[in-house]
């Protein structure tokens, strides 16, 4: 029975110039098979382009290991935000329409 090894894994997502835009370091626990998901969140202000992770497995032995994998950033198109702004505009000038339309019935009533 080889008994638990802690394994660490630390992620990094570098841009094509190399300059690190997310970092996560976890430690894992693993008495026999491992299976594990981890997640990196990338923020949003990175703009489009490629991009490489890299996951270096080590523990407090010899291991020492590292694999990479490039992946491409695309444009955010959030719709429904696009949508937001196009009903709250076109709300917009409507609710000019008719301030004007009462203001212009406010001046007939008037005369």
């Amino acid at each position: 029975m080889a008994g638990r090894k802690d394994l660490r894994i630390e992620y990094s997502v570098k841009n094509k110039d190399g300059k690190e835009v997310a970092y996560l370091k976890v430690l894992k626990a693993i008495e026999t098979q491992a299976s594990f998901m981890d997640a990196i969140s990338i923020p949003e202000s990175v703009p489009p382009g490629m991009y490489k992770i890299s996951a270096k497995f080590s523990d407090y032995g010899n291991l020492s290991e590292e694999v990479a994998a490039s992946f491409r950033v695309s444009k955010n198109t959030n719709s429904i935000y696009n949508y937001l702004i196009a009903i709250i505009g076109i709300l917009g000038i409507i609710a000019v329409f008719v301030v004007i339309e009462l203001f212009v019935l406010t001046k007939r009533k008037n005369i």
